[in-house]
């Protein structure tokens, strides 16, 4: 839309953004059919877009990723991870990578990323940490002592490692002795932490002739021996059986749990040991490879994933008691999901952060509390084999800027061309 000036100049308006789904004759007067080195405000008021400047070195830079409880951030290479400072100098915190995209999760005072084939770890201050608490090796003896004030009967015993931050490993196996009415328990040569950083070995025991292991008590690992006597039982262990989360795909923390993708399927961490996980139990197989797990902000249990065919949702109380069923018929390009607050995209009933993402049909969708909606009815994307995507609010304006490779030109697109794209607002 043009609207004339007093000076004799002419201000474009253009409210509707970009349209490349309609005919050239359909397109309104409040649309641009392309739109390129320009920003279009919530008002339509076109301005030229800022320039840019480099601001890290890198040959064929990937993966940037930043989050707001962090000042630093993360991007790799072909090989290496590194961590990303807001002065741009660049810290290598992992080596000889396989050149895959790297997923990030902020989750219990850590960092959690992953590429699929290797995974790390760092605190919150950018320094690189222990993958998890390493099983102590059952190298220990369990054998009966003369005292201890403990009732006659069979007792099973075992043990876990933790450090510095509380967080605790898996067990190994139970080991079974027999103790006389008033007799006790000795653990004899308690394990070393073979990775160092294990500060506390913490004994579990069951009830005479009992199945299920409560916390018993603690010493040093590397300690010469510990007494296991009467006491108060009162913590269940939770992690034995449990083995290390693998390197999954496209991470994401939820409900105190860390997720993840390892092809078709969906896998999840213990509740609050986001190290560990059981692979017989905490996972769930959809028909095709996952390409993206988003939620929104939201108490309620919530997962979006996305395959390159359909979008499933998964709720329900928490992911034990959840139902899968379809909530869009296209697919999700990879690496296309940010999220967004909701204040600029103006949906109603939406208070809270929800995930945009690029949709194999080349349409914008964002996942709400109440479904999956598309964000605009006259714009596509091309249809890339992979992107990446970010929301960026600068200078006054809202941009979700999407770049990609390889792929076609959306069947929706009134015309063919392959650029990165970027949409006001969600119009």
């Amino acid at each position: 839309m043009m609207v004339s000036r007093e000076d004799g100049y002419t201000d474009l308006e253009f409210g509707g953004g970009v349209d490349n789904r309609s005919r050239p004759i359909k397109v309104s007067d409040r649309h641009v059919v392309r739109a390129d080195n320009v920003d279009i405000d919530k008002d339509g008021v076109v301005t030229r877009r800022t320039g840019y400047t480099p601001f890290a070195a890198l040959v064929n830079a990937h993966s940037l990723w930043s989050h707001d409880l962090l000042s630093f951030g993360l991007v790799a290479d072909t090989t290496q991870l590194y961590r990303i400072d807001s002065d741009g100098n660049l810290t290598s915190i992992a080596q000889n990578l396989n050149g895959g995209d790297v997923s990030c999760a902020v989750i219990g005072q850590r960092l959690r990323w992953s590429n699929g084939a290797q995974t790390g770890q760092m605190d919150l201050s950018g320094t690189v940490a222990p993958l998890g608490v390493e099983t102590p090796l059952p190298s220990f003896d369990v054998v009966a002592n003369a005292t201890g004030g403990l009732p006659a009967g069979r007792y099973g015993v075992t043990m876990t490692f933790a450090n510095a931050i509380r967080e605790e490993g898996g067990a190994p196996d139970t080991t079974f002795v027999d103790v006389i009415d008033g007799g006790g328990i000795q653990i004899v040569d308690v394990p070393t932490s073979q990775a160092g950083d294990a500060v506390e070995a913490r004994m579990y025991v069951t009830e005479p002739n009992g199945t299920e292991l409560f916390y018993a008590g603690s010493t040093l690992p590397g300690a010469g021996a510990f007494l296991i006597g009467t006491g108060v039982r009162a913590r269940i262990l939770a992690t034995q059986f449990c083995e290390p989360f693998p390197p999954a795909k496209n991470l994401l923390a939820k409900a105190g749990r860390l997720f993840g993708t390892l092809g078709r399927r969906l896998i999840w961490s213990e509740p609050m040991y986001y190290g560990l996980w059981r692979p017989t139990l905490n996972g769930l197989l959809l028909p095709d490879d996952i390409t993206m797990i988003a939620a929104p902000d939201t108490p309620r249990f919530l997962l979006y994933l996305g395959t390159k065919k359909k979008t499933y949702v998964l709720q329900g109380d928490a992911i034990d008691s959840t139902t899968l069923s379809v909530a869009c018929a296209a697919g999700v390009i990879p690496g296309s999901m940010a999220m967004a607050p909701s204040e600029v995209l103006h949906l109603e009933k939406v208070d809270k952060p929800v995930p945009l993402w690029a949709g194999t049909d080349g349409i914008p969708y964002v996942g709400t509390e109440l479904g999956v909606l598309p964000l605009s009815s006259v714009f596509t994307y091309p249809i890339y084999d992979q992107a990446a995507a970010a929301f960026v609010q600068q200078d006054g304006l809202s941009r979700f800027i999407v770049s990609g490779k390889g792929g076609s030109p959306a069947s929706l697109a009134m015309n063919d061309r392959a650029v990165a794209t970027i949409i006001q607002n969600g119009t």
